[in-house]
């Protein structure tokens, strides 16, 4: 007996190309726990740059960005101070963080994008989960998320008063170029 042809998620959502990310247009967003589990904190960084390549072939795409460290925004001055600081974040001595993809694969109906994270100084592998990508009329529209553990970029002040595990979800403009 055949298996029955199970469609998969093509990189063709896309025309073929470079896809510059726009920082203006483009958000990285964070939610994670405070005060020993008890509130929910959210928070935005600045993409300073990045690129996506549509291939025809998921093996030939690629996916690089790079975020301002210090661009950390959460509604309360004295915790971005806190998350920028040296006990934490430290971004005055690590100014970006940088995501290098090393595969794009099929998974299910959607897409994962592996690659490196570098944060703090340390680089350690991420799994993004691509949630959406739409073609409005030459400008390309990407949503992805992630959940990471701080610890293992180094990030470990203010234990107890700062969840360990941290979910990104990033929202990318691209153009078309």
């Amino acid at each position: 007996m055949t298996e029955p042809d199970i469609p998969r998620p093509s990189p063709a959502l896309l025309a073929a190309g470079r896809w510059t990310l726009d920082p203006q247009r483009s958000e990285v967003s964070t939610r994670t726990r405070a005060m020993f589990g008890l509130f929910a904190v959210t928070g935005r960084f600045r993409l300073k740059s990045g690129e996506v390549v549509v291939a025809s072939e998921p093996a030939d795409c690629s996916v690089t960005a790079i975020i301002d460290a210090a661009s950390f925004e959460s509604g309360n001055a004295r915790r971005d101070r806190d998350v920028t600081s040296a006990a934490l974040l430290d971004a005055t001595a690590h100014r970006d963080i940088t995501f290098t993809s090393s595969a794009v694969r099929p998974d299910g109906e959607g897409w994962l994008v592996t690659g490196d994270l570098a944060v703090h100084g340390a680089v350690q592998p991420l799994e993004l989960r691509v949630r959406s990508v739409r073609d409005e009329g030459g400008i390309a529209r990407f949503s992805a998320s992630a959940r990471l553990d701080r610890r293992r970029f180094g990030v470990t002040g203010k234990s107890g008063m700062v969840a360990n595990i941290v979910n990104i979800v990033i929202d990318a403009v691209g153009l078309r170029g």
